[in-house]
């Protein structure tokens, strides 16, 4: 049965990931026990919340994945062409 009819799969492994703070725009990748994956961006979403002691920033980059990422059953599903986002967010409450 091909990968995207099997259903979702957790990734529960601790991960990796590589990416610019000073270019969020620039290509991520995202390594990790049974993930090979590269991200890139083409577009990024910025909030900041500053108020006294209070604050947030987050970068919500969208972009295209590549990759392959290893399923429950171990076979490995191609994330080629794959659309979708990654973000970083700082609080401080």
């Amino acid at each position: 049965m091909p990968t995207h009819e099997r259903g979702g799969c957790k990734i529960g492994a601790s991960l990796e990931w590589v990416y610019d703070r000073s270019d969020w725009l620039r290509p991520w990748r995202i390594q990790g026990d049974g993930v090979e994956v590269g991200f890139t961006p083409f577009h990024e979403k910025v909030s900041r919340t500053e108020l006294g002691l209070v604050g947030s920033e987050t970068h919500q980059c969208f972009g295209h994945f590549t990759g392959r990422v290893r399923a429950d059953d171990g076979q490995w599903a191609d994330l080629d062409g794959l659309t979708g986002w990654a973000e970083e967010a700082r609080n401080r409450w």
